[in-house]
């Protein structure tokens, strides 16, 4: 359900009214931990944010990690 909501919300279709609010988030993890963009998702559909962020010139890692 969550993948297919997700593929409803990125695809090019002007339809985005979602049946439902949960989505997969479009990152993947490794058996070692590492975290990783799914492939052809660098950025959220339509916005120029990052899946996986970015480092803040502003606030403390503290507060970002």
């Amino acid at each position: 359900m969550a993948d297919r909501y997700w593929d409803l919300f990125a695809g090019d279709g002007p339809e985005r009214e979602l049946p439902g609010h949960l989505l997969t988030y479009p990152v993947g993890v490794a058996a070692d931990g590492a975290v990783t963009q799914l492939p052809g998702m660098e950025f959220f559909p339509d916005t120029q944010a990052r899946v996986l962020g970015a480092k803040s010139d502003y606030l403390p890692p503290i507060l970002t990690t």
